[in-house]
């Protein structure tokens, strides 16, 4: 098992440093994957295909998620989107209302399982909803 939780580390890291310089306009399918603990943080998602995608405590601050219409059973768990730098409406409505995925005060988000406070989340939010694409 411990070869296991190394080498999903190992990938998540690579997937991550992939999205970080991926080129404007290419496109990208994440649907039916798995990912946890990551540090995705400035990573360009836009426009992907997440459809059935689950991240679990993954790092997004200042990731892009701008133009992204492809999201059904997504399900992003213990995840901190409310940091992405932009986002598309409807998958801010999506996140936003699905229970699995809304913030909870009692939660710890990301790889760091950080503690999040309402305050924090509303500001968050408020910038969020003016970066909407």
């Amino acid at each position: 098992m411990e070869y296991v939780n190394v080498a999903l580390s190992e990938i998540c890291s690579q997937v991550g440093s992939v999205l970080k310089g991926r080129p404007s306009g290419t496109a990208l399918d994440l649907s039916g994957a798995r990912f946890w603990s990551c540090d995705w943080s400035g990573a360009d998602l836009s426009g992907a295909n997440i459809d059935g995608l689950e991240l679990a405590s993954v790092d997004l601050r200042g990731a892009s998620l701008g133009y992204i219409v492809h999201f059904e059973n997504t399900y992003f768990y213990n995840v901190p989107w409310w940091e992405a730098k932009n986002i598309s409406p409807k998958l801010l409505e999506y996140l936003e209302h699905d229970p699995d995925c809304e913030y909870k005060e009692s939660k710890t988000y990301g790889p760091r399982g950080d503690k999040v406070s309402q305050q924090q989340y509303a500001a968050a939010m408020a910038r969020l909803r003016q970066s909407e694409l």
